[in-house]
């Protein structure tokens, strides 16, 4: 099996708030993602077969998905609506990660990393 030594981690804040789950498919497709990190985290090589089931439901899905799921005007909106709600998350994220670093760093200098990430994010 041609996988890497590590994975993504699908099981933090910052894939917590990405990966949507208001749709069946993706809300299993998320689950297996978790499921699979986990396996490999804890089993390394050992999780080979339970990776590679999971890898081919992730296959079906995604041809199920190319196949099965044109969306209509409500159904963009919806998707809309969840991924301004899922980046919300993501920037809230972010802010309490920057702070925990910040108090990490440089206890009791001020809000260094957070301008900086701030000022990063302007366009």
């Amino acid at each position: 099996m041609d996988r890497p030594l590590s994975t993504p981690r699908y099981d933090n804040p910052f894939a917590g708030a990405a990966l949507q789950k208001s749709t069946d498919p993706l809300r299993e497709t998320r689950d297996l993602l978790l499921d699979q990190s986990r396996a490999f985290r804890k089993l390394g090589p050992g999780a080979a077969d339970e990776t590679a089931r999971i890898d081919l439901r992730l296959r079906e899905i995604q041809r199920a998905v190319s196949e099965n799921y044109p969306l209509d005007a409500a159904g963009v909106s919806e998707l809309l609506a969840d991924l301004s709600e899922r980046s919300r998350r993501i920037i809230e994220a972010e802010g309490h990660a920057a702070t925990d670093l910040e108090r990490t760093i440089c206890p009791g200098v001020g809000p260094i990393v957070r301008i900086t990430l701030n000022h990063a994010a302007q366009p």
